[in-house]
């Protein structure tokens, strides 16, 4: 089943058995063994005592003990989730006595908001890409809230039988309950710091890249240390040369994009008339509060006359002045647009092991970069040469 699901073999269950004729299945599996009795009645009954015995689980112990025997030294573990959008018509009903992962809509990871999907945690090792745990939960459930409920069920057990030095995950990791459980357990954790949190915004706002040490490949860093969630712990700013380049070229795009549709919109507003010169004030006011990327000087309100009699007009006739409207020239925010550049290609690393010494930025940063052994292992699992990439469910009733 493992080789058929990987892809090396491609057989229905009912033909199972033809794949085990010229295989020394006696050898393999016990004496009595023969290649009528893997027909899918076995495979079947397997999976369903795989399922009793808790399948994450039982993975686990059997990636613990293949580490042991290859003798490799884990010293960090990578977690991340992804997503599995399904395709047909079903219900997620959870029977009496069994529990099932509820497929409903949440954040995808496939780009597809409209299909219903199940997420997938997945933890490696760093120096091998070895797949040490993988849990599947219901589509909805948010990373933070999972993540931590597998550090605080885990964490103390993986520390018993790996000896990992380090746990590392990106920003859905970084949590203050997270974090102190962590610290509670005296384990160290490498992972990105979001930047919502407004300390790490004025972190960025106020580091000076002339400051900053090369750390090679493009990057240059500096950290601090600060106290977080009750947890002391330092934080790693790094620059990204390629990250800064590409998030100019992406806020070029924007503002050219956005400055077209504010100019679109100032240019209907001049056109509209206003009852009085305090409306077109406040109108413009508010208007200018939404704009991200274009301003409006030289404002003038240009009152809108109108003659009651046609004809030419006599030397002292008094005309009606029916409304008002705008007037002003646009100009984009290039200040603004800098200011943006200059906080381009940051990122924020944060780990509570404070020893700058054993462990420098240089040393931060590649051990978070080796979160790629987890990325590597969704896209194989999402590859079309893996034959469960996707989810297909016919019986509605399933």
């Amino acid at each position: 089943m493992i080789l058929n699901g990987l892809g090396f073999v491609s057989r229905m269950l009912y033909l199972y058995s033809g794949y085990f004729e010229d295989k020394p299945v006696p050898q393999l599996l016990g004496n009595k063994t023969t290649p009528n009795h893997m027909d899918d009645n076995v495979l079947v009954r397997t999976l369903d005592k795989l399922f009793s015995l808790v399948v994450t689980d039982l993975f686990t112990k059997i990636a613990i003990q293949a580490i042991s025997k290859l003798g490799i030294n884990v010293k960090a573990l990578h977690l991340d989730s992804t997503s599995f959008h399904v395709d047909g018509e079903y219900t997620s009903a959870i029977e009496q006595e069994e529990v099932r992962i509820q497929l409903v809509s949440g954040y995808s990871r496939d780009h597809r908001p409209d299909l219903n999907q199940v997420l997938l945690q997945l933890m490696t090792t760093s120096q091998s890409n070895l797949s040490l745990y993988m849990q599947a939960v219901d589509g909805n459930r948010n990373d933070k809230t999972v993540f931590c409920e597998i550090v605080a069920e885990h964490l103390k057990s993986f520390k018993e039988a790996l000896d990992n030095r380090y746990f590392i995950g990106d920003s859905a990791l970084y949590t203050e309950k997270t974090m102190q459980i962590f610290d509670k357990e005296q384990n160290l954790f490498i992972t990105r710091v979001p930047m919502q949190i407004n300390e790490a915004k004025t972190v960025i706002a106020n580091v000076q890249q002339e400051t900053m040490v090369d750390v090679g490949e493009g990057y240059k860093a500096t950290q601090h240390i600060l106290n977080y969630g009750n947890v002391k712990q330092r934080w790693v700013v790094v620059f990204s040369k390629a990250a800064y380049e590409k998030e100019c070229h992406t806020l070029q795009k924007n503002f050219l994009k956005g400055s077209e549709k504010e100019t679109r919109e100032f240019l209907k507003i001049q056109k509209q008339e206003f009852k009085c010169a305090s409306d077109v004030r406040k109108y413009l006011d508010k208007f200018l509060e939404k704009q991200k990327y274009i301003d409006v000087v030289d404002v003038k309100i240009i009152p809108v006359e109108k003659r009651n009699k046609a004809g030419r007009p006599k030397e002292n006739e008094v005309i009606d002045i029916v409304g008002y409207r705008i007037e002003g020239f646009l100009v984009f925010q290039i200040e603004k647009k800098r200011k943006l550049e200059k906080q381009k290609g940051y990122f924020l690393l944060a780990t509570n092991d404070l020893d700058s010494t054993t462990c420098p930025p240089r040393e931060v940063l590649a051990l978070y970069k080796a979160q790629q052994s987890v990325e590597r292992g969704f896209r194989f699992l999402k590859s079309p040469d893996f034959l469960i990439s996707s989810f297909f469910l016919k019986n509605k009733n399933v």
